[in-house]
């Protein structure tokens, strides 16, 4: 039996028994892994507090053939402000379910591991940060860090570059996850199908900013009025077309939303 340390965010807990848990962790060299910690219910027990939805711990794992199960843990960081604002607890669940299931396991996953503490971070404490864009920025940066960046440097039809183009819009194209001109739409509409994404060249250059920026700077921008707006539907669009399913988080956070529009009218 091996002894193991590992430092890792819960994405997950599922109960068993009357005190024990299954954990899922996003770890960076391990990557997701599930490890079983028990008689972590118990008032009596020290690790309670380090294993907990969302928080941030060194944690010291048995190895026994193909199970991990936990020995110790230590909390570094339980981002409590997430747990004071029923907002930001639907986004952060979102935000654990899209990276459990982007993230893979027995790989390296250190940027993955990186862009997710920085995303928690911004959500528990920084006021000044809107949520929308922490939220479009982390699903737009998620998928490029997992490997399935768009293109947005050029036109994919005349190869013009994005900051050479001088109409107002440009349009992506899903099917081909490139960008289109909007002068080769208007030529050629008919070749590129239905499955376009109209957006304004401000939209894009924050889009092409995103991903092309270091992981702790990918929400430092801001946005404003309808760029914000086609800015979100874009990167949320962009998560789940990649991923080829929803999610049942996503729902909830926006059940939430409109349940906090209601309350505030």
């Amino acid at each position: 039996m091996d002894t193991l340390t590992f430092y890792g965010i819960v994405l997950k807990e599922v109960l068993y028994n009357d005190n024990d848990k299954i954990l899922t962790v996003l770890t960076a060299n391990k990557g997701i892994i599930s490890v079983t910690a028990k008689g972590v219910k118990s008032i009596k027990s020290k690790n309670s507090s380090a294993v907990q939805l969302f928080c941030y711990s060194e944690f010291e794992i048995l190895k026994y053939k193909n199970q991990y199960v936990l020995k110790s843990a230590n909390l570094k960081d339980g981002f409590y402000g997430i747990r004071d604002d029923v907002e930001k607890y639907a986004l952060a669940c979102y935000f654990a379910e899209i990276t459990a299931f982007f993230a893979t396991s027995e790989n390296d996953e250190t940027d993955v591991l990186r862009l997710l503490l920085n995303a928690l971070y911004v959500v528990a404490k920084d006021e000044n940060k809107p949520l929308w864009l922490t939220k479009a920025a982390f699903e737009l940066k998620l998928a490029c860090v997992c490997g399935f960046a768009p293109q947005f440097e050029y036109c994919k039809s005349c190869g013009t570059a994005l900051g050479a183009i001088h109409s107002k819009h440009v349009f992506f194209s899903f099917a081909e996850n490139e960008i289109i001109c909007e002068d080769c739409v208007s030529k050629n509409g008919n070749n590129y199908g239905e499955n376009l994404k109209k957006l304004s060249v401000s939209a894009s250059f924050a889009i092409q900013y995103v991903i092309n920026s270091q992981i702790n700077r990918f929400a430092t921008f801001k946005l404003d009025g309808i760029n914000a707006s086609a800015f979100c539907e874009f990167c949320e669009k962009y998560l789940i077309y990649t991923a080829e399913r929803s999610f049942e988080s996503l729902k909830f956070y926006y059940s939430i939303k409109k349940q906090l529009l209601k309350d505030q009218k």
